[in-house]
């Protein structure tokens, strides 16, 4: 039935099938499968391109607040090679910091890479205002993010690249590499057309380099809460023209500071079920920047952060959480008089990850290192080693623990659900059909880096591969295989 459904499509009333989510009955996945679909505990690498002043100021010196004027100033300071070549030198001396051992260690399973458009090529910089400073990023950063890449696959580590600057603007704020009034890109047609080049640009580097880890391509970040018409029409044509060139690839798109507003997008657009569009929602969760935040006590925020984010679990689709820290204002700490600090900030840290593994399928500390310090309650490795955040590993199982729970979990179903109505026609069959594919799916993903099933793309692509292969059979009571697979992941988690 879903080879009816075309890749491309004409309009964008509905979005295309995201291929090959899993392997299909019964197979095994393949590491790029589990590099996609297993709960990610990533970070993001801020100021590694996109330069923000506050991060990192090399580039960005006192009286500048921007890349684009940074690098301006830097250029008539420094002159063109001098800029060029501390570019490259800032770009790989950043690479090669990266401590890939103490990142596996902590469990860590994605980087999030936040790129601008200036950095993709000098092509993607025409009729734009980093037009006039292109030669001193070249071909040299899009051929470093590629490296990038091909060291964090050998590290069994994915990568999300986040084209976090787009021309324009898809917010105003200064980490879209320049000084903006509005978020101009949703009202330019040249500058959309542009971005469009540049995702099928990256899309096939992607597949000519053979990147197998990508985990994903966000089309833009934080994008203002503006021009949603516009909004949602860009976002259907891009997707359209990357599945044209790869159907299997994730697609992310910001939430525009209203979940709701693309949960519904996607539920309305889709074909079968949301999720297999293999579109990922991005969220961010920050509470240090509302007032009504900073109006709270640091314990009143840890107390409503449940309640708060809940409701993300009553929809279908796949959301991560592309930024969050530690970080609470001073006028939440001034409420907090006489409370430890290091503890608050571990509860908050502690809650935050077990909401985010709960109910999403990863989440992106902000962010990775700083020129100078640590960084604090901004900085990953900080907030690891005080063991405020926690990952997304799975337990160790063995196969005689696994078969015990299985007769037990499935004489507690049988018995539960044939007391509630002992005239219904129940398939239990479908609970064990349903555990077996969970255990066997958590094994193998645990096999890498000890990862566990995160997305809900899998497992409504397994549910689909049941059904089809018992199509001849009512699907009354498919509901069992979800119960059975559910507890089965339940027991790696």
């Amino acid at each position: 039935m879903f080879s009816k459904i075309k890749t491309k499509l004409h309009s964008h009333a509905e979005l295309p099938l995201c291929q090959d989510i899993t392997p299909g009955e019964r197979k095994p996945p393949s590491k790029i499968q589990i590099l996609r679909n297993r709960k990610q505990f990533g970070v993001n690498l801020g100021a590694l391109y996109v330069q923000e002043k506050y991060i990192d100021d090399t580039f960005i010196r006192e009286g500048f607040e921007t890349e684009l004027d940074g690098v301006t100033n830097y250029i008539s300071v420094n002159g063109v090679e001098k800029t060029r070549q501390d570019l490259q030198r800032h770009w790989r001396s950043y690479i090669d910091s990266i401590d890939w051992e103490w990142l596996r260690d902590q469990g860590t399973t994605c980087l999030r890479v936040p790129i601008g458009y200036w950095h993709v090529g000098p092509g993607f910089t025409r009729g734009t205002p980093f037009e006039s400073v292109s030669q001193v990023y070249g071909d040299a950063a899009w051929e470093s993010f590629k490296q990038l890449c091909k060291t964090a696959d050998a590290n069994d580590i994915a990568i999300l690249f986040d084209l976090h600057g787009l021309p324009g603007g898809a917010n105003k704020n200064e980490h879209s590499g320049m000084k903006l009034s509005d978020a101009g890109f949703w009202k330019s047609k040249k500058y959309q057309s542009l971005v469009i080049e540049l995702y099928e640009f990256v899309t096939k580097e992607f597949l000519a380099n053979g990147l197998t880890n990508i985990f994903g391509l966000q089309l833009s970040n934080e994008n203002d809460y503006c021009d949603l018409d516009a909004q949602k029409e860009f976002v259907g044509k891009a997707i359209n023209a990357i599945r044209a060139l790869d159907p299997t690839m994730p697609i992310i798109i910001s939430d525009s500071w209203d979940l709701n507003l693309w949960n519904e997008w996607l539920d309305k657009h889709s074909v079968d079920d949301s999720t297999t569009s293999g579109i990922v929602i991005d969220t961010h969760v920050y509470r240090c920047f509302d007032q009504r935040d900073r109006d709270k006590a640091v314990d009143k925020i840890i107390g409503d952060l449940s309640q708060e984010l809940n409701h993300w679990g009553d929809k279908d689709n796949d959301i991560i959480v592309g930024e969050y820290s530690c970080v609470l204002d001073t006028q939440s700490w001034d409420k907090s008089q006489g409370a430890s600090r290091d503890e608050l900030v571990k509860q908050y840290g502690q809650t935050e990850s077990q909401l985010f593994k709960k109910l999403t399928m990863g989440a992106f500390f902000w962010t990775y290192k700083f020129k100078f310090g640590d960084g604090g309650e901004w900085g990953f490795v900080p907030m690891c080693e005080r063991e405020c955040l926690t990952n997304g590993q799975c337990k160790a199982l063995s196969d005689g623990d696994l078969y015990a729970t299985l007769e037990q979990k499935f004489s507690e179903h049988c018995s539960y659900w044939d007391s509630q109505n002992g005239n219904a026609k129940y398939e239990h069959w479908r609970y064990k059909e349903g555990f077996i594919t969970g255990c066997n799916d958590s094994l193998a993903f645990a096999q890498l880096a000890s990862s566990s099933v995160g997305s809900k793309r899998w497992i409504n692509s397994r549910k689909r591969e049941h059904v089809l292969k018992f199509k001849s059979s009512s699907q009354e009571f498919v509901w069992e295989w979800e119960h059975g697979y559910a507890t089965a992941l339940s027991l790696f988690q």
